[in-house]
């Protein structure tokens, strides 16, 4: 049978000689003490559901791949952020992902669509603002007249 998110948490955390606290910290620095150790609390209990981001977080952590997360990958291919495919773990999550992993990654693909576009926005101003200043310098160029050093002259 095959095992589910919170019993992989829970045994690779444990191979890991970590408690939970230890672990949450790991995995959420970012966050307080309690709140990490109850979040991997909930996540092993299967009473809260971590969505991409903490996914992709604990993959790390535990050094494993996101589909082996899942309980799919049987080899344990390590988690290597620099091979890693973002297209193929969010295909991954959309096809054996629950409901609200699901709804957590469409709102997060929502939300770096937008800040991709603003992004472009902000890169387009930006050269325009660039050739803009390039122009005035070109024509500020010839009107410089160099004056002597002293006036009185």
């Amino acid at each position: 049978m095959k095992k589910g998110l919170p019993e992989i948490i829970r045994e690779i955390r444990e191979r890991m000689s970590l408690n939970q606290r230890e672990f949450g910290l790991m995995v959420f620095p970012e966050i307080s003490e309690n709140a990490a150790q109850n979040k991997i609390k909930r996540f092993e209990q299967g009473a809260q559901e971590p969505v991409l981001s903490e996914i992709v977080m604990l993959a790390k952590a535990m050094n494993v791949s996101i589909p082996y997360l899942f309980g799919e990958d049987e080899d344990k291919s390590r988690f290597d952020p620099s091979t890693m495919c973002v297209l193929e773990d969010a295909n991954f999550v959309l096809t054996n992902g629950s409901k609200a992993q699901q709804t957590a990654l469409v709102t997060d693909i929502m939300v770096l669509s937008q800040a991709i576009k603003e992004n472009l926005c902000l890169r387009k101003e930006i050269e325009s603002l660039t050739n803009e200043n390039q122009q005035l310098k070109n024509i500020a160029a010839p009107a410089i007249i160099e004056l002597p050093d002293d006036p009185g002259r």
